[in-house]
């Protein structure tokens, strides 16, 4: 399981390499592998998460952790994906991965046995808790231009599109950035 769990992150990490140099495909496979993992934290933490055995832990401490890397790692797929509510997300998962940690310090300190668990939770939920602070202050605004930063005019239409709320405005401004992504796709 624990194979299955680190050869998800890879697959992770590599569909954002993708994504970063405008690959085909890397949303799908950023897609795929962060909602499988999403879903193997979600229902199975309580396997995942022990270490060495699965009867050193704290079941609780192990189904909590779950939830909230579940939380967290939807937040890091919406941002990443420009989908909507994911401040929300990336802002529910980051408290919660932080309340866990500090619960997982206590255990820690309290329980030397649990050495080895309480180790193994803290590699999963500091690197992930960074990742969500880091991707709740940045502007959503500064990625979109990122992601288009070979159409800037489309990268500019997005931004304007996502930042008002007028519905026919919208229509309009989508139809532009669609008729610039035809043109676009024409040309190459």
């Amino acid at each position: 399981m624990k194979i299955i769990e680190r050869l998800l992150w890879v697959i992770a990490a590599l569909a954002l390499a993708m994504k970063v140099m405008h690959l085909p495909l890397s949303s799908f496979l950023l897609i795929i592998s962060i909602s499988t993992l999403n879903m193997l934290y979600f229902f199975l933490s309580w396997l995942l998460l022990p270490a060495p055995t699965r009867k050193d832990q704290v079941l609780a401490l192990s189904i909590l952790a779950g939830v909230g890397i579940s939380i967290a790692l939807i937040g890091v797929l919406f941002k990443l994906q420009r989908w909507p509510l994911s401040g929300f997300y990336l802002l529910l998962g980051g408290t919660w991965l932080a309340g866990i940690a500090i619960a997982t310090v206590v255990v820690r300190s309290s329980r030397a046995a649990l050495r080895a668990y309480t180790n193994g939770l803290l590699i999963r939920l500091i690197p992930l808790l960074t990742a969500c602070c880091l991707l709740y202050a940045l502007p959503g605004a500064t990625l979109t231009a990122f992601y288009y930063r070979d159409e800037p005019e489309i990268g500019r239409l997005w931004i304007r599109h996502d930042s008002i709320s007028d519905p026919l405005e919208r229509e309009r401004l989508r139809a532009r950035i669609d008729s610039l992504h035809w043109a676009s796709n024409m040309n190459r």
